[in-house]
C-alpha cells in the first residue's frame, strides 16, 4: 500500500482493504483485472469495470463512515484519492497510459459517483451497501427494494 502524508487517506485505505477482504465480489473483480493485459480488454469488459467501480465506491463509503465515527474527518478528496490508489494497484496499464492513469481513474470514479447520485440520490443506504458487497447482489436493485 502506498503511504500518504494524509493520515486520513492511510486510515481509509486500511479500512477499505478490510472490506475488500470480506467482499467476494470485489476480490473476484480484482483477480479478473489482473488477467487482462491490454487496454482493449477493459473497453470490451466495460460493464465489469463499472460494476467494480460501483462496488469499490460503496466499500470506500462504508470505510469512511466507520472512520468518521472515530477520530478521522474523511473528505470527498480523501475518498477519491483512496479509490484511485486501489484501482492503480489492480489495473496494469501500458507505460504510456500510466502517465495519465491517475486522471483517468479520477474521472471514472467521479462518473460512477455521479451516476449513483442520480439513480438513488445522495444518501446511500450503507447497511444495504454492506449487504450488497457481502452477497454480490446488485446494490442499485437492493437499494430500490429497501426504499
Amino acid at each position: 500500500m502506498v503511504g500518504f502524508t494524509d493520515k486520513n487517506v492511510n486510515a481509509l485505505l486500511v479500512e477499505v482493504y478490510k472490506i475488500i477482504d470480506k467482499s467476494k465480489v470485489l476480490k473476484e473483480s480484482m483477480d479478473e483485472f489482473h488477467e487482462w493485459d491490454t487496454p482493449i480488454e477493459f473497453v470490451v469488459n466495460i460493464v465489469d469495470v463499472v460494476d467494480f467501480l460501483l462496488n469499490l465506491v460503496l466499500a470506500i463509503e462504508l470505510a469512511a463512515n466507520a472512520l468518521n465515527d472515530s477520530f478521522f474527518e474523511i473528505t470527498s478528496s480523501a475518498k477519491l484519492t483512496a479509490a484511485v490508489n486501489v484501482i492503480d494497484r489492480v489495473v496494469i496499464l501500458p507505460w504510456y497510459l500510466e502517465l495519465i492513469d491517475g486522471f483517468l481513474f479520477r474521472v471514472l470514479v467521479s462518473a460512477v459517483v455521479c451516476m449513483m447520485n442520480k439513480w438513488i440520490g445522495k444518501s446511500w443506504n450503507l447497511v444495504v451497501a454492506g449487504q450488497s458487497l457481502e452477497s454480490g447482489e446488485d446494490f442499485t436493485k437492493m437499494a430500490n427494494r429497501s426504499c
